[in-house]
């Protein structure tokens, strides 16, 4: 009896995918869960909304927005998704996010200490 080669998870666009709809569900259900629960504790009043099971609630989006954009720029530039990138890939991450943010990008070969 031999072991089957095991079947590929799918292409990197379906990987994508399943990844962006994880962070989504999970966002939202924890979101939900911790919100509720902050919303409890806190010991709101019935028909008054708790602030702080807001404040978590947005906080929690909050981090999802930001895991879900951080994966879409590996997407992007074709690297790994959650795997730990080596030096060559992180670096090339770290110039598109820099150049995402100010439109440049500044060669860390050229730079000079001043």
């Amino acid at each position: 009896m031999t072991a089957k080669p095991r079947k590929p998870l799918g292409t990197a666009n379906q990987r994508y995918w399943a990844s962006m709809i994880a962070i989504a569900v999970a966002t939202i259900l924890v979101a939900g869960l911790l919100g509720g629960t902050v919303t409890l504790l806190t010991d709101a009043r019935a028909g008054r909304s708790s602030l702080w099971g807001g404040v978590v609630m947005a906080l929690v989006m909050l981090a999802g927005w930001t895991l879900a954009a951080r994966v879409r720029d590996r997407k992007k530039l074709d690297l790994p998704l959650w795997r730990r990138l080596d030096e060559k890939q992180a670096a090339t991450l770290k110039q598109y996010r820099q150049w995402s943010r100010t439109g440049s990008i500044e060669d860390p070969e050229n730079r000079s200490s001043h």
